[in-house]
């Protein structure tokens, strides 16, 4: 009896043993499942939802190689496959982890996706308003984008630094190039060895120079005040001759200038008294017989003043005698 118990605890103890290996195989097996979709990226609660599209050329698209929307990660490359093969086709097929409705009209293009040369899918929404299902056939377009072209720009440039590499290998290689890139550094040493010989002899007259130099730059600075003073009178001075009414005394000064225009022009034409008195000689001549004449009545009245003067201080008039 007692054996038959032995027995039946031993069972109980491998069953419990087989128990706990099964479990923890189960558990082994999820833990390695969602793992490898977690360093696939994969959620594996999030709704799956698979695409199709056809392709001529991959261009380096790989699986597992991502799908974006506007730079966004949307899902994944998840298998290759040839589709045919007159001529070639190769149908990939695309795992969206998003919830998303894409157009019917949408298509993914094979684009660069970093500097290295790595590839992606991009998606280009469309704009009708019929959605595809999971399992439809988004149509495969061209590959654009501004990676492309930056790729293509980068790829010039490599071009571009070769040929200046590979002339710059010619210089110094071709025709005695680097003996003479030597003989240059060699005459620049010697030139560098005479400048310091030249500034070693004459250190002295250097350092007045420097000791001038420093000097008028503290002079500058003491006179610094004056000259400001300076400006600001200047300042104020081009400030009142730009206030002053320039524009007026220019016209004054113009319409003088006309008036005495005028009155010359007058003068030269014999308009007026002083154009008669300059212009007409009988004129002249006349003023010039009073002016005669009136200078003897002068000289007779200061020789002979009695004819014209006949007072006296007593009241009587002298009789003057006939003759």
């Amino acid at each position: 009896m007692e054996s038959q118990n032995q027995m039946s605890a031993g069972k109980k103890k491998h069953d419990t043993r087989l128990i706990r290996v099964g479990l923890f195989c189960i558990a082994s097996i999820v833990v390695f499942y969602f793992g490898a979709n977690f360093l696939k990226g994969i959620d594996v609660f999030k709704k799956k939802t698979y695409y199709y599209a056809v392709f001529d050329d991959l261009d380096g698209l790989t699986v597992g190689s991502p799908v974006v929307l506007h730079g966004f990660k949307i899902g994944k490359i998840t298998g290759i496959s040839i589709f045919d093969t007159r001529p070639v086709k190769l149908c990939t097929e695309i795992f969206v982890t998003e919830n998303m409705s894409i157009p019917v009209d949408s298509k993914v293009v094979v684009s660069s996706g970093d500097l290295l040369g790595g590839k992606l899918l991009t998606l280009e929404m469309g704009q009708s308003l019929v959605f595809l299902h999971g399992g439809d056939t988004l149509v495969a377009g061209e590959a654009t984008g501004e990676m492309t072209d930056m790729m293509d720009n980068v790829g010039n440039l490599v071009l571009k630094l070769d040929s200046v590499v590979s002339g710059i290998n010619k210089v110094f290689y071709a025709d005695g190039g680097l003996d003479n890139f030597s003989h240059a550094l060699a005459r620049l040493d010697t030139t560098m060895y005479n400048v310091q010989g030249i500034m070693k002899d004459n250190r002295p007259q250097i350092n007045k120079l420097v000791n001038d130099i420093t000097l008028f730059a503290h002079s500058l600075h003491e006179i610094t005040p004056d000259l400001k003073h300076a400006i600001s009178n200047i300042e104020q001075i081009t400030d009142t001759v730009a206030q002053f009414e320039l524009g007026k005394v220019l016209n004054d000064m113009q319409y003088s200038m006309n008036s005495l225009s005028s009155l010359l022009h007058k003068m030269e034409h014999g308009d007026g008294n002083v154009g008669k008195l300059l212009n007409e000689d009988k004129l002249y001549t006349n003023l010039e017989t009073t002016t005669a004449e009136l200078n003897m009545l002068l000289k007779d009245l200061r020789e002979n003043p009695k004819r014209y003067v006949h007072f006296s201080l007593f009241g009587k008039r002298e009789k003057v005698e006939k003759h």
